[in-house]
Formats: structure tokens, C-alpha cells, sequence
């Protein structure tokens, strides 16, 4: 019997490194392969709910289905698609099928009347499956939409029919502009004249056109005419080339403008006989090498993500990259993204395929929390991987935007595709604005022939932050591990600390920070994990007869049971705190016949027996985690669900018939009910690393690696280990990460009394917080303090 086994084992194992071979792509997919979004939009009493899906894979969807409930408290009226997609209505769901999707399904919608006039809030969701080269199935958070929140309105932009891309070469005290005059439809355009205004201070050199255009030079500004535009995709550039050498000012400042006349109509209703339109302000920097490109003005909504120039220039420092906006951005708390995406060798399939883009760098700035910061794209993972903070500045007007990138963190700084985009959202936003997306272009590195020692000008003034960043889809925490100490004084939140009450039994208490107040206690609880906003928290219960998983509100000290069963452990909330993750050594036997501990995902915050999907339902033999192929279970304890979607836990590497131990991550889709399986990633080789928390791009752990109990940190993919702590002669551990990201708490036994001590995140000099209320806090057994977690909430 023993040898059978083993040779099972053997098999399995050999098909799994023959998937490996044979057919990476499958094993790593990322998850899930689409875009979805379902966008309610409420006016007069009915919801209509907007459909938008988008197939993100390599291969071809097919036989997909997008099932979503009827909402409570309303009646089905209609539902609309594009021809290929079928919709059904069973009285309960509305149904959208279509045999194949190879890019994307659009205009699809739904529209509900509102039945219960008392009720406000509206919460429904979509379920996928499809077919395919890696077929599966896939539910999506709650969509909740509330009628009473008063929408910001905005209203859309029309398109210009013609669009003016201005670009601009600096270099050795002479600016270069390209105009390209890009018609937006087929109609004939007559009597095209563009013009464009000699910089303040600046001389006029010269003006080059295409064949069909003529210029002309009054002394102030120079005019392109031509008597009809012709229909080209890729028209040759009118250029206009300056000198700067009698320019004071410490950049120039013009823009594009165009006039011409209409003939015909456009989808059966007439335009204007004539038409004008303007690019955004050319900004350039006269003596900087630099390329710049204008933006359309005008073509989102509002003026503070209204992107009218980006110039990018290199030296032997790096790469300076300069945004600028039509409207300010305004205070720091703002929901404003501007990013620019790097596509290092200009090819879509060696990076995130996206417009076109292989996207292999990502240099973000968030207004919301005022950071900006570097990330790389991992093949592997499939996902976005921060790897710095970066320096950045803005103007005095806020309309201007400096981000710096050393050289090291580009493979090359002197020829990349790029492409940039400025995001606005807001809470009160029914649906948010349209992206203004800058058109892909291609970036050489401009040379000047006077010496230029430094691409920072010395009156500018930088500030060094730190940020961390998912995948630009996202989550609502954020943090850091680089930059200047922060300060003590501005330490805020509450801690929570399962502390021994005597009865063989942990109570939890939370105290506030940085003074160390009491300010609740719940008895029978240990393992605490806060959600993200600090008004709730996931408890393990022991004892009293309600050993169990449990959520417990801070606002009225109700509790909820939230598990199944009484050896569920280690509970800990996804970025959102929709759902959750727990290890339980007893729920199953696993395919080696034994029962071992195995992390299970529930797909939300009630017990799984309530659920109405099987598997969500059915969490012992599909919430369970497993590797690729479903070969067997993930064994592992002390799971953590971090920003990224993965979760990191505790384990070996047993799936694969071996032993390395350390602590591994997975995607969070990783179950029997949800997908094949994923090959988990091992970020660390150390058998004594026990993670205990997740913000931002840090995991933080506790490890015996160095000789005796430390706190440490490291980045999302294993790189960056610090050892926080470093106390040689205590006992350090259960590190857990601020809000803000800016510091990590732990507990010591320093000078023979355990506290809770503080280090800053980037790492220096650790401080006593405060005193526990005892010195002997901890059990024995699997209650020894390492098996516990201690959790720090806003």
C-alpha cells in the first residue's frame, strides 16, 4: 500500500514539473482574467446598472456567462446588449451570455424599478464562468450603490475632429516643435490654418511643413495653411524650430491652435460650418535636454486632472519626468492618480499588455495620500511589485507635477515607449470621469552640447516619501518603508493586544496610541486582526461555549460569528474587509490521509453555512488553498491576506514532495472552488518565520533566523528583509504596521518587562510605547506568545 502511494506521488509530482515546462502561462495566470465593472446609475426610480467586460488573456473566452441577482427591493424592467450577447431574466437573476469574447463586451446594461421606497441601499453582485484555454468561475465583491448620496455630476467632453499632437526636442538652446495634424473622422476639412506663438523670449529660426501646407512668419507667431487636409493616419509634422539663448526665464511657455471649415454631416445631424480647437501648453525647460508632448485641453472634465504636457529628460542622475495640469491640483486628500507607464524594449508581450504597452514600469503619484513611487512588473506573478519610494515636487500653483527616477532603477533611461494617465474618483461620483490618457509615444534621450551637470535645477525642492502599490486596481491601504523618520507626536490609532486573563483563556485589549490607554477589552478573544477603517476587528473566541471565529464592532460592542468552527484560527480581513482567511489543522483530512494544518478563503463575513454558492458554501473541500494542478493541499498556518491579492503564510513546500519551510505566498484564488490551483512563492527559507501582519508592500513576521525572537519586515516578493527590532538579549516579535505605514509596533521583554515598542518602518531607533498591564502575559502550548497577533487599527 505504502509503495502505491508513493508512486502516485511520484506521478503527480512529474506532471507537475511537465506543466511547469510545457505550459508556464496556465500555471501563473493571473486571476481573474478579465476586466468586469457593474456601474449603477440611479434617476426617477430606477437603477440602471452598466456592464462593462473586458477579456485581459492571451486566448479567447468562451460560453461566457455574467449572472447577477435581482437587487433587493426592486423589480426587473429591461435589459439591453450588443447583438452577440444573450440575456435572460429568471424572475431572480438577470442573465448576459455570449459563445466567445476576444477583446470585450460593451454596452451591456440592465434597468431595475425601485419597489421598497424605504430602503436606500442596494447591494447586488456578478457571477462569471467561462470556457477556454483555462476555464473557471469567478464571484465578485457586493456592489452597493445608495440612492441618497447626491451624485457629483460632470458632464462628457465632445471630441475635436481634429487633433493637434505637439511635440518638443531641447537641445543645445534650440527647441524643435512638432505639430501633427490628426483628423478624427472621414469629412472633409477645408481651409486648415494652424498656428502656433513664438515663446516669450525666444527668436524664431526656422518653419519646415509637408507638401500639401504652406507657412508664414508674422513676426509674433507662424501659421500653417493648407486648403484641405488630407485623411492620413500618421501625417508628416509641421516644425518650428526657436532659439532660447535670449530666454531669462526658467521655461517657455506656447501652444497650438487650429481653425478650418466643416462640409457634411456627422451621424445624421449637421455640424458647425467652422470649428476651432488648441492644445494643451507646450511647457519646456530651455535649458534642460528634454522631449516634451502636449495634451488635449479640454478632454476630461475637470481641470485638475486635465493633463496638457508631460516632458521627460535624462542625465547622468536619471530621469526627470514633469506633469503639468490645466486646473491646480488642490489639497493633498484629493483622489487624483497620475502615472506614467515605462515600455522598456517598446515590445506588448514582455510586460503588462495594455494599450498597446508591454508595461514594465510603473511611476505613480497619489494626491489622496501625497507619495509617489516606483513599481516593476512581475512576469511571474502577473502583478505589480513597489520597489521604492521616489522624490518628487510640485509647483506653487500645484499645476505642476516633478518626479525623479534614479538610474538604477531603469534597465534604460535613453529609449523607452511610454505612456501617461491622470485618474480623478470621488465617493459622491454616481460613475467617475473618463482617464485622460496621453497618446503612446516613444522616448529617445535628447543630448545638449553644453555640459549639463544635473537635471535638478537648484531652486527646486524636493520631498523625500514613501508609498507602496498593488496593482493600480486596488486597496484602500497604503504604506511605506523608505524615508524620513517620522515623528513620535504624530503617532496615532489603537492597538489591539490579546493579553492572558488568568483562566487559561486570552481577553483582548485595545489601547490607544502612542499613551496606552485602555480603551475596551473583549474577553475569550485572542489573534485580533482590525479591518482597515479601525471600526472593526476579527477575534479567534475560546472558551464559554463560542469558540469560534468571530467579528466584533467597536461602535456598539455587537459581535458577530463570522466561522463554521471552533478550531478556525489566525483570522485575518482582505485589503477591503469584504472577506477572509483562517488556518484550521482539524477541518479535513488531506490527500496524504492525515489531518495537517490548511488555510482556508471564505468568500464573505457570515458563517459558510448561510452562503447559497456551493463553493462558498462547501469551505472544507473548496475554500481550501492548493497548489497548481490541485495537487493536494497548501499546509500552513498564520495566513495573511496582503494589498496584492496573495496570501502569505507559514508553511513548506510539501505539495512538491520536499521540505523547504519559510513563508510562501499565493494568489487568493488559489482554492479548489475558484481555480486550478497557483504555485505558491516562497519568500523566505527561514522554518522559524511566522507572518502577523500586511500593509501597503510590507509583510511583517516575527523570526528565530538571527539567534533569538526579532521583528522583521520585507517587501510583498520576499526582497527588502529588515530586522526592525535587533535586540539580541529579548525576546522581539509580532510585528504590526500603522495605518500610515510609517511605523511597526512589536512586543519585547526588554530590561525583563514585556512593552509594546515602536521602530520607525524604514527602520532606526526603537522606542517604548508602554508597559503591558502585566508581566505575564502569555500562555503555554499553542497559546505561547508567538502563536499570537497583535493588530494596530486607525
Amino acid at each position: 500500500m505504502v509503495k502505491i502511494h508513493h508512486k502516485v506521488s511520484l506521478l503527480a509530482i512529474i506532471t507537475f514539473l511537465l506543466a511547469l515546462i510545457l505550459n508556464p502561462e496556465q500555471v501563473q495566470a493571473q486571476w481573474p482574467p478579465f476586466r468586469f465593472n457593474l456601474t449603477p446609475v440611479y434617476e426617477s426610480s430606477k437603477i440602471t446598472y452598466n456592464i462593462t467586460f473586458t477579456n485581459r488573456a492571451n486566448w479567447s473566452m468562451a460560453d461566457v456567462t455574467i449572472t447577477v441577482p435581482l437587487p433587493e427591493g426592486t423589480r426587473f424592467l429591461e435589459a439591453n446588449a450588443q447583438s452577440n450577447v444573450e440575456v435572460t431574466f429568471n424572475g431572480q437573476e438577470i442573465t448576459f451570455f455570449t459563445a466567445v469574447v476576444h477583446e470585450s463586451v460593451k454596452n451591456a446594461s440592465f434597468v431595475v424599478e425601485v419597489t421598497d421606497p424605504a430602503r436606500n441601499v442596494f447591494t447586488t453582485h456578478a457571477w462569471i464562468v467561462w470556457k477556454g484555454d483555462q476555464p473557471g468561475d469567478y464571484l465578485t465583491e457586493d456592489i452597493s450603490f445608495d440612492k441618497t448620496q447626491p451624485p457629483t455630476s460632470w458632464a462628457a467632453t465632445s471630441a475635436s475632429r481634429l487633433a493637434l499632437r505637439v511635440t518638443a526636442a531641447v537641445t543645445a538652446g534650440i527647441i524643435t516643435y512638432n505639430i501633427y495634424p490628426i483628423k478624427t473622422d472621414q469629412l472633409r476639412m477645408w481651409d486648415v490654418k494652424i498656428n502656433m506663438p513664438i515663446p516669450e523670449g525666444a527668436t524664431f529660426l526656422s518653419a519646415e511643413t509637408s507638401a500639401s501646407f504652406v507657412a508664414d512668419f508674422d513676426g509674433r507667431e507662424v501659421s500653417y495653411f493648407t486648403t484641405e487636409l488630407d485623411n492620413q493616419t500618421e501625417p508628416e509634422p509641421l516644425i518650428l524650430k526657436v532659439s532660447t539663448a535670449g530666454v531669462s526665464r526658467s521655461s517657455v511657455v506656447t501652444h497650438a491652435w487650429a481653425s478650418w471649415k466643416n462640409v457634411g454631416r456627422r451621424t445624421g445631424r449637421l455640424i458647425p460650418a467652422q470649428e476651432e480647437t488648441r492644445s494643451g501648453d507646450i511647457v519646456a525647460q530651455p535649458d534642460i535636454p528634454q522631449y516634451v508632448l502636449s495634451d488635449r485641453v479640454g478632454d476630461v472634465p475637470f481641470s485638475e486632472y486635465d493633463l496638457t504636457s508631460i516632458a521627460i529628460g535624462t542625465d547622468s542622475t536619471g530621469l526627470k519626468i514633469m506633469l503639468y495640469t490645466a486646473g491646480d491640483f488642490g489639497p493633498v486628500g484629493k483622489i487624483l492618480v497620475y502615472s506614467l507607464y515605462i515600455d522598456q524594449d517598446c515590445r506588448p508581450d514582455t510586460g503588462q499588455e495594455r494599450d498597446g504597452l508591454g508595461r514594465d514600469y510603473l511611476i505613480r503619484y497619489r494626491h489622496d495620500t501625497g507619495r509617489a513611487n516606483f513599481n516593476a512588473w512581475d512576469m511571474t506573478q502577473q502583478s505589480w511589485t513597489w520597489l521604492q519610494p521616489l522624490q518628487f515636487s510640485r509647483s506653487a500653483d500645484e499645476k505642476q507635477l516633478i518626479i525623479l527616477i534614479p538610474n538604477n532603477l531603469l534597465a534604460n533611461s535613453h529609449q523607452f515607449c511610454w505612456q501617461a494617465t491622470a485618474t480623478y474618483t470621488d465617493p459622491t461620483f454616481t460613475v467617475n470621469p473618463p482617464a485622460d490618457v496621453t497618446a503612446l509615444t516613444r522616448y529617445e534621450a535628447v543630448t545638449n552640447a553644453s555640459t549639463v551637470t544635473a537635471l535638478i535645477a537648484p531652486s527646486d525642492t524636493f520631498a523625500l516619501v514613501e508609498s507602496a502599490e498593488d496593482d493600480p486596481n486596488i486597496s484602500p491601504e497604503e504604506s511605506g518603508n523608505a524615508g524620513p523618520a517620522p515623528s513620535a507626536a504624530g503617532m496615532k490609532g489603537k492597538l489591539a493586544v490579546p493579553l492572558d486573563n488568568g483562566y487559561a483563556r486570552y481577553n483582548v485589549y485595545i489601547f490607544s496610541l502612542p499613551d496606552g490607554q485602555e480603551v475596551w477589552q473583549i474577553p475569550n478573544a485572542r489573534q485580533p486582526n482590525f479591518r482597515f477603517d479601525g471600526q472593526r476587528l476579527l477575534i479567534n473566541h475560546e472558551g464559554g461555549g463560542i469558540e469560534n471565529v468571530f467579528e466584533y464592532n467597536l461602535l456598539d460592542g455587537v459581535e458577530k460569528q463570522v466561522g463554521n468552527w471552533p478550531e478556525d484560527s489566525y483570522p485575518f480581513y482582505d485589503s477591503w474587509g469584504n472577506r477572509l482567511v483562517f488556518g484550521n489543522a482539524k477541518l479535513i483530512i488531506g490527500a496524504n490521509g492525515n489531518r495537517q494544518p490548511f488555510i482556508f478563503v471564505q468568500c464573505g463575513l457570515m458563517p459558510p453555512y448561510q452562503e447559497t454558492e456551493a463553493r462558498c458554501r462547501d469551505i472544507p473541500s473548496l475554500g481550501v488553498l492548493v497548489p497548481a494542478g490541485q495537487m493536494g493541499e497548501i499546509q500552513g498556518t498564520h495566513p495573511v491576506w496582503t494589498s496584492n491579492d496573495m496570501i502569505a503564510y507559514k508553511g513548506c513546500n510539501t505539495w512538491a514532495g520536499s521540505r523547504l519551510c519559510g513563508i510562501y505566498s499565493v494568489p487568493s484564488a488559489s482554492t479548489k472552488g475558484f481555480s486550478d490551483g497557483f504555485i505558491p512563492r516562497q519568500l523566505t527559507q527561514d522554518t522559524s518565520d511566522i507572518p502577523s501582519d500586511t500593509k501597503g508592500n510590507l509583510i511583517a513576521f516575527t523570526s528565530h533566523r538571527d539567534g533569538n525572537w526579532e521583528a522583521y519586515v520585507m517587501d510583498l516578493n520576499g526582497d527588502g528583509v529588515r530586522n526592525l527590532s535587533n535586540s539580541p538579549d529579548s525576546d522581539d516579535g509580532l510585528p504590526t504596521i500603522s495605518p500610515d505605514g510609517d511605523w511597526v509596533a512589536f512586543v519585547s521583554n526588554r530590561g525583563g518587562q514585556w512593552a509594546i515598542w515602536a521602530v520607525p518602518a524604514a527602520g532606526g531607533e526603537a522606542q517604548k510605547l508602554f508597559n503591558l498591564p502585566t508581566n505575564t502575559p502569555w500562555g503555554t502550548g499553542d497559546r505561547d506568545w508567538v502563536n499570537e497577533r497583535i493588530s494596530w487599527g486607525p
